[in-house]
């Protein structure tokens, strides 16, 4: 193993692994580890080295990851093959069809070389196949666009030259020519057939832009072998019905038979017998005669391993198959459509579609359901799953006619999860609920909204502090109607509030806690005049207030209107106001008045510190004080007159009578 000099291929140290497993791929990024000892020289992330011995001889690898044990003062490096720096490339903005230097069509090589020369480690070498499709991309990086071009290739394999910088890539055919073979006794140990047909579809219904359709609706191969498995998929960019057969017969190809892997553990005896068919190596058709079971298999060599290439060089498991199983063909499937009515074509109700959206600020995953043709109703279902610098965002929707009619979203960063429902019929108008969890909060509302402008809404807020539960209607006259109850550690709200189009308003609350319960109801009028009626119970009083204020806002002063019982003990009650009327009869064993007036007195006594009046008629009188002066009264028929005059200083009262 040679440690190389940044990334360059100039050697800077040798060094040799203690173990090394190793995964070799046909397509993709092949992968290594070794471990090394307290010995071997400082490996950093990114440097590159070259693994000079057999079978990977003159690959470079990228360092991915170090970890170090310090209890065995050893470190394992991880390493993956230099064709992953087309992954630090982009391919920025949305590239055309016309961008990468074609018309409607651009050739495959064409579009290789445009995207390879958006980095400089790379330039494109032999190119084996000769097709034009119309390719477009938007936010991938260059391995993945070029994985994009070669994915519409049939039989392609990835060939490099690491000999000098830039490196060259060749998309070369695969050869049908035997290459390797393993046979029972010699070099085969264990064999594993495995059939998937999870991918596969022998009729395909392929739809252009403006629904678009090719002669026959679809094409098909192998359902005399397979039955009738149906698949279809939009592709918008198509607009001709020559392209769009094209595209869908290889489609077809690449999915007309189901996947066949057989994996196999073996023995790599090249080294030792010299035979050329005992050296195995990717992409070579491998022959395994069985036999035992009267067949042979002849499959593509798409991946070897080896638990330990150092140790023992000769022990590897291969790993054979008919197609790429790798990402780029997982990507396709996903990216596949098909129906899920078995007839498929005309008579199919229903057509579902999924594709994988990666740009440079989102990247997701999107599946729809839709009408299809002949079906009774236009409708359409998509399914997404988001992934953003906001957020991660789910979401679900039907539309009917072009209308939205239901919807289902979860929402979640790092600040709040919001799972809400939507659904919208003529019936019910518009319907939704949700559930909003915070930090500190819980939030769970449900809304209606019906007619014009009617709606209703629930609500129930739950905080560390306290919690809320309230209802509000709003009706086409624009008046408002909401009820509240609110539950804190030490009080108790329940809250009543009407707002008329009139912009009046009236509530009614009551406040419960451990020392009183207070019941108010409060007005507010067109002209700002508001009234308010109170009663506040405590454990030793009861009060009962009303106020009145018009204009100036609601403020205590001797111009406000204020009546109530202000206070009731248990040996005490006040009542003020500016008129009190009592109508019956009133009894009263003590009465104390600052000012009264009484149009008839009946009484069998009067005391009185200070009498004054025009006239007094009665039986007896008595005059405890001073009566005052220029007073006249009568008294049995009799006036009764006094007089006061002052002589050298001494007051004289003298009194007449007639």
């Amino acid at each position: 193993m040679i440690l190389l000099n940044g990334h360059t291929l100039t050697p800077k140290t040798r060094f040799t692994p203690e173990t090394m497993p190793l995964t070799l791929v046909d397509a993709g990024v092949s992968t290594a580890s070794i471990t090394v000892g307290p010995e071997a020289p400082e490996i950093k992330i990114d440097d590159w080295l070259k693994d000079d011995t057999e079978p990977g001889k003159g690959i470079v690898w990228r360092v991915k990851g170090v970890d170090t044990a310090f209890e065995t003062n050893t470190r394992t490096i991880q390493l993956e093959h230099v064709i992953a720096t087309l992954k630090d490339a982009l391919l920025f903005g949305e590239i055309s069809t016309k961008t990468l230097g074609g018309g409607s069509t651009v050739s495959a090589k064409k579009a290789a070389q445009y995207v390879l020369g958006k980095q400089s480690i790379w330039t494109l070498g032999d190119f084996e196949f000769s097709r034009s499709l119309p390719y477009t991309f938007s936010n991938v990086t260059v391995y993945a666009a070029l994985e994009t071009i070669c994915g519409t290739l049939t039989d392609w394999r990835w060939e490099y030259d690491l000999t000098a910088l830039p490196f060259r890539l060749h998309v070369r055919k695969i050869s049908t020519a035997v290459g390797c073979e393993m046979r029972s006794g010699r070099n085969l140990l264990t064999l594993r057939r495995t059939v998937d047909r999870s991918g596969m579809y022998t009729r395909f219904y392929p739809v252009g832009a403006r629904n678009m359709h090719i002669s026959g609706n679809y094409v098909s191969k192998n359902e005399n072998l397979y039955g009738v498995v149906a698949k279809t998929e939009t592709d918008q960019s198509i607009t001709k019905k020559e392209m769009l057969k094209a595209w869908a017969e290889d489609k077809l190809a690449r999915h007309a038979e189901p996947l066949v892997t057989v994996t196999i553990s073996g023995l790599e005896l090249s080294e030792a017998t010299g035979e050329p068919l005992d050296h195995i190596r990717l992409g070579l058709t491998c022959r395994v005669p069985l036999p035992e079971y009267g067949t042979t298999i002849l499959e593509r060599v798409t991946r070897l391993n080896w638990s330990d290439k150092l140790r023992e060089p000769e022990r590897v498991s291969v790993t054979l198959a008919n197609q790429l199983n790798d990402v780029a063909n997982i990507i396709r499937q996903l990216s596949s459509s098909g129906s899920r009515n078995s007839a498929g074509g005309a008579a199919a109700q229903e057509e579902d579609h999924a594709w994988i959206v990666d740009t440079a600020d989102h990247v997701g995953m999107v599946a729809e359901a839709v009408a299809g043709e002949g079906a009774a109703e236009d409708w359409s279902r998509v399914s997404s799953i988001m992934v953003d610098g906001q957020g991660i965002h789910q979401r679900v929707t039907k539309t009917e006619n072009d209308l939205v009619v239901a919807e289902a979203r979860i929402d979640m960063n790092e600040q709040a999860i919001t799972l809400e429902a939507t659904r919208a019929t003529e019936a019910e108008g518009s319907l939704s609920g949700r559930i909003t969890v915070e930090a500190g909060r819980i939030t769970t509302e449900v809304t209606r909204a019906k007619g014009a402008e009617s709606t209703l809404s629930g609500r129930i807020t739950v905080e560390a502090e306290r919690i809320t539960t309230e209802v509000t209607r709003a009706t086409e006259a624009e008046d408002t109607l909401s009820g509240r109850i609110t539950v804190e550690a030490g009080r108790i709200t329940s809250e009543v509030t009407r707002a008329t189009a009139a912009e009046n308003s009236l509530s009614s609350r009551i406040t419960q806690t451990d020392e009183s319960i207070t019941a108010e109801v409060t007005r507010a009028g067109a002209a700002e005049a508001s009234l308010s009626g109170r009663i506040t119970v405590n454990s030793d009083k009861v009060s009962l207030v009303v106020k009145e204020t018009s204009g100036g806002g609601y403020v205590v002063d001797s111009a406000q209107i204020v009546a109530g019982i202000n206070r009731q003990t248990g040996s005490y009650v006040k009542i003020k106001a500016k008129t009190i009327d009592l109508d019956g009869y009133v009894t009263a064993s003590e009465l104390s008045a600052t000012n009264a007036t009484i149009d008839n007195l009946k009484n069998g006594t009067t005391q009185a510190s200070h009498l004054d009046g025009s006239l007094v008629t009665g039986t007896t009188v008595t005059a405890r004080n001073t009566l005052n002066a220029n007073t006249n009264f009568n008294f049995k028929n009799h006036a009764i007159s006094f007089k006061t005059i002052t002589i050298d200083g001494t007051t004289y009262h003298l009194m007449g009578y007639t």
